[in-house]
Order: structure tokens, then sequence, then C-alpha cells
């Protein structure tokens, strides 16, 4: 049987590079990991606001579809969410024609799961209609 042995030059691995070699191998894995819950956070995010796009546009559709705008407010449940809409007339009406109206409308919408200080206005905007309809 056949035995090499080691010159002077060729010692080894030492602790200090695996050690080395082992950090090495850490930081990679930890910007990977951090890399991977970034984009799991911003998929949900994103799952989140076309849940509530689509509520603010369902909601939307409702009121101008609507043959008469009731001002106050509204709220119901859509799956995980809740939301309130108030809707108020807009004490300035357009300047260009005196046979529109104009009302504010506001949507809040939270999510069961966000904690109170993340609910908050997330639509507004400003509905015109003609008296004849209302």
């Amino acid at each position: 049987m056949k035995t090499e042995s080691l010159s002077a030059g060729e010692e080894g691995t030492t602790l200090v590079e695996v050690l080395v070699a082992f950090m090495i191998i850490l930081a990679f894995l930890g910007v990977t990991y951090q890399g991977f819950v970034v984009q799991l956070r911003t998929y949900f995010r994103t799952i989140h606001l076309a849940d509530i796009t689509h509520i603010a546009e369902r909601q939307m559709a409702l009121l101008r579809s609507a043959r008469q705008v009731v001002l106050g407010t509204n709220s119901g449940k859509d799956g995980n969410y809740t939301w309130q809409l108030t809707v108020s007339a807009n004490p300035h009406p357009p300047s260009i024609n005196s046979n529109f109206r104009t009302f504010d409308i506001e949507l809040n919408i939270q999510h069961q799961s966000w904690k109170s200080n993340q609910s908050g206005k997330i639509w507004r905007s400003t509905l015109i209609r003609t008296n004849a309809n209302d």
C-alpha cells in the first residue's frame, strides 16, 4: 500500500480556512433568505392591493349605476375585508355647467389580519352626476 506524504507547502486545510468558507456560505444563505422574505411580502401586498382595487371598483360601479346618489355612510364585508363608504355632497360644484352636482367619495378598507393602524383612506374620488338624476 502506497501512502503519499504531504510536502512542506501542502499541509492540508486549516480550521481557519474551514471557518472562513463556512462564513461565506452563511452570508450567501442569509442574503438569499432575505431576498426570499422581501419577495414573499411583495407578493402578499400585491394580492391585497388587487383585492382592495376590486372592492373599490365594484363600489364605484354601484354608485355610478344608481339612479340616485344616497349621501351618508355605508359599510359591509367582502370576504376577509370590511369596508366603509362615505358619500358627501361637494359644496363646490363645477363652474362649467350648473346642471351637474359633485359628490366626494371616500372608501376605507380593512383586512381582518391587519392591525388597526393599517387601515386608512385608500380610495378617494369625485363623482359627477346631473341634477336630473338626483
